[in-house]
């Protein structure tokens, strides 16, 4: 889905020509700026993460805020997201199908959400604007839940397929 097979080093290029015409212009602003060699975005996670000082300056949060700031966003949506991972598991360990029900697409969308959970919440001072950007990865990862549960029940039960096309139409 996301990376075709055939062009992975196609991707990689494009990304890493991507990455290099980003960050060239922002190490080169910054170093003018601030007239020394700086990767502000560098600073940023050395400041807010690594340092002692810098995560509690502004406030902390216990650590099931974002639970429930997901769960008032999304409701049902971030429970079954959450749910994605077992159900990967649990496809790919105990489901025998002709084709494939767990592939690298859900594996990277998932371990992207999983890592932007593992940072985020490991802090200590939390706001909702900084899980913004996993939003999208919410939505996929419930929908993969949804998909391979799908695929599951069909691979388990055959005639199941002619009930999901018919909700389909």
């Amino acid at each position: 889905m996301l990376i075709n097979k055939k062009k992975r080093i196609f991707f990689a290029k494009w990304s890493a020509i991507i990455g290099v015409s980003v960050l060239l212009p922002l190490v080169l602003i910054d170093t003018y700026y601030y007239g020394k060699l700086v990767l502000a975005p560098v600073n940023i996670v050395l400041y807010n993460v690594f340092s002692s000082h810098g995560p509690d300056l502004y406030g902390t949060e216990p650590w099931f805020f974002y639970f429930t700031n997901c769960f008032l966003n999304f409701n049902l949506v971030f429970v079954v997201s959450l749910a994605a991972l077992p159900v990967m598991l649990f496809c790919k360990l105990f489901v025998k199908s002709k084709r494939n029900i767990v592939n690298s697409s859900h594996i990277i969308c998932l371990s992207s959400l999983l890592l932007w959970f593992a940072v985020f919440f490991s802090q200590s001072h939390k706001e909702e604007r900084f899980i913004y950007p996993a939003y999208p990865l919410i939505c996929l990862s419930a929908a993969f839940a949804i998909e391979m549960v799908q695929k599951a029940l069909t691979a388990i039960i055959p005639r199941l397929t002619y009930f999901y096309s018919s909700l389909v139409l």
